[in-house]
């Protein structure tokens, strides 16, 4: 009798040991250049009201880390809907770690804006994927940005993540 509850319990933890999942939290602080890519339409309404697409490349000063893996760079792609000094953002980011795998997400925002560039961002995001070890990563956060003297976006990326 109990043999037989050794062999069923330890090919049951051992299976529940190798589907452990890797859990952790990461801070990054990254620079954002001037827009590669940035085209304006203006709407003819009664609201200071614009309509933004936006490509920004982005590199990590203190960077993103994810399991054993650090990131190196991102690109955003945004839509901005400016209307009376503020502006509604969405849009997606594709990252690149140091050993080539490439992490996806997806965020939401506000923005106060001075004339038409962005004096504060803020927003969530959340993880929609990736490739290599990276491919069912799950998890999300926050974000807070502002300019910087150049023409570019200093952001802070806070967040949690799960791998498999």
């Amino acid at each position: 009798m109990r043999m037989s509850f050794y062999a069923v319990a330890i090919p049951l933890l051992l299976s529940v040991f190798l589907q452990a999942q890797t859990k952790g939290s990461f801070h990054e602080v990254s620079v954002c250049g001037k827009s590669a890519v940035h085209q304006t339409v203006l709407i003819n309404d009664d609201r200071q009201h614009s309509i933004s697409l936006d490509q920004r490349p982005c590199t990590s000063r203190e960077p993103i880390g994810i399991g054993r893996l650090e990131g190196t760079e991102y690109v955003t792609y945004g839509v901005d809907d400016v209307q009376n000094g503020r502006s509604i953002d969405r849009g997606y980011a594709v990252g690149t770690m140091a050993n080539g795998d490439r992490y996806f997400l997806a965020y939401n925002g506000t923005a106060t804006m001075n004339g038409n560039a962005p004096e504060y961002l803020e927003g969530t995001w959340t993880f929609t994927g990736g490739t290599g070890r990276l491919k069912q990563l799950k998890g999300g956060g926050t974000y807070a940005a502002h300019p910087t003297a150049d023409g570019g976006m200093e952001f802070v990326i806070e967040g949690k993540y799960e791998l498999p």
